[in-house]
């Protein structure tokens, strides 16, 4: 690909980028599905027979570690210990519970769904639960209805968790190791990888805090922290440790320790959320093709039923005799959607090149497990706009 051509194609992205954003807010309907639905749309668009809108494999993986990097980083700013009130106690119980309930259940449903892979299975469960608030679809008078505050701390807590979690899961595809291996063998390698990447997230994060110590009162850039992030993440990389679990940590160490009087550039912090989004939504649509054989919509929306049923459950279990009306709780209830944090971890796996040279969709069990989030993800819509339709534009009046 020549300068020419991946200036043309950052173009395509970012022109997509923002047309989707207007259409999404005139249309109240979520921003990431029209990203994939444009995504799509340039897929087939060729000139003599070339496609319009092309990437290769090396640029697709490097693109995909990039913005995983960038949602780890800033997702893990937002988890703030300090900061702890009822709402928080409230989201961290939906959390838990649909944790639990997904671990128990959806692991085994999604095992008899697909081939039978237990490692894709437990991602599966785990990205599934990592929803986000759609402001776009839930719109409440009040920005600090009690509704809304709970849908926004659950976003933030649950995304740095799927995140950490999921790479735990990818490590073991990625070092090789499996669940039936004896337990020594299997823990150490896998120990390493993470300890590694731990200790250069500290020592990072700490040389981080050390220098913003000197420096002016006032916002913390979040721009040069990212950089400071992409160094992590190559830090711990090229030292054979996991460069996500460093970053991540480096982030919760920004977000929680950071000195008195400084905080992160909000501006800075929402734009950068904002180029994951699109080029994370635009480019699974291009690259990701969704099945739609009769057989498989069926086991979907069995997935998708068991999913709904799980969420009832863990919100009905978090409020129990708290006094919360039943539209609320519903409202808690809908607000499913496998937000940016679940869509980048699954980008990131499409492009996913185990040790061994082998593709993560060449895997056993990949393909039906990417179908399947898919379908999860569309299915996730279709509820948001009808519910948003029932409740007219409201969350709370």
């Amino acid at each position: 690909m020549t300068g020419t051509e991946f200036v043309t194609q950052i173009f395509i992205v970012v022109l997509c980028g923002l047309l989707s954003g207007v259409v999404a807010a005139k249309l109240k309907i979520p921003n990431p599905i029209l990203l994939m639905i444009s995504g799509a749309l340039l897929s087939t668009v060729f000139i003599n027979t070339e496609r319009v809108f092309y990437f290769s494999y090396q640029s697709l993986a490097n693109i995909s570690t990039l913005c995983l990097i960038m949602v780890t980083f800033i997702a893990s700013t937002k988890l703030k210990f300090r900061e702890t009130d009822t709402y928080s106690d409230h989201a961290w119980k939906i959390l838990a519970i649909f944790f639990v309930l997904s671990s128990l259940f959806l692991v085994a449903t999604e095992i008899a769904m697909t081939t039978g892979n237990i490692i894709l299975a437990a991602i599966f469960s785990l990205l599934v639960i990592g929803v986000g608030t759609r402001e776009d679809v839930f719109q409440p008078h009040d920005k600090r209805n009690r509704v809304y505050e709970i849908m926004k701390r659950e976003t933030a807590f649950n995304s740095p968790f799927i995140i950490i979690a999921s790479i735990i899961f990818i490590s073991l595809l990625q070092l090789k190791l499996n669940l039936a291996g004896t337990f020594l063998g299997q823990l150490m390698p896998l120990a390493l990888y993470l300890l590694t990447g731990a200790a250069c997230g500290i020592a990072i994060g700490l040389l981080m805090l050390r220098i913003f110590r000197k420096l002016p009162q006032g916002k913390a850039s979040t721009l040069i922290l990212l950089a400071f992030a992409l160094l992590d993440y190559a830090i711990a990389d090229s030292l054979g440790g996991s460069g996500i679990i460093s970053v991540a940590i480096t982030g919760f160490m920004i977000g929680n320790f950071i000195r008195l009087g400084r905080r992160l550039d909000e501006p800075s912090t929402a734009m950068i959320a904002k180029v994951a989004e699109i080029i994370v939504f635009l480019f699974i649509g291009a690259y990701i093709p969704t099945a739609l054989s009769l057989g498989f919509l069926m086991r979907s929306m069995a997935v998708f039923a068991v999913i709904m049923a799980l969420r009832f459950a863990a919100v009905v279990l978090s409020f129990y005799r708290e006094k919360y009306s039943a539209k609320e709780k519903a409202i808690l209830i809908l607000n499913y959607y496998p937000g940016l944090a679940s869509a980048a971890v699954v980008f990131f796996l499409f492009n996913l090149q185990l040790a061994d040279g082998t593709r993560f969709i060449m895997l056993d069990g990949a393909r039906p497990f990417l179908d399947l989030w898919l379908m999860v993800l569309w299915q996730s819509a279709i509820l948001a706009i009808a519910f948003k339709a029932i409740v007219k534009k409201e969350i709370v009046n």
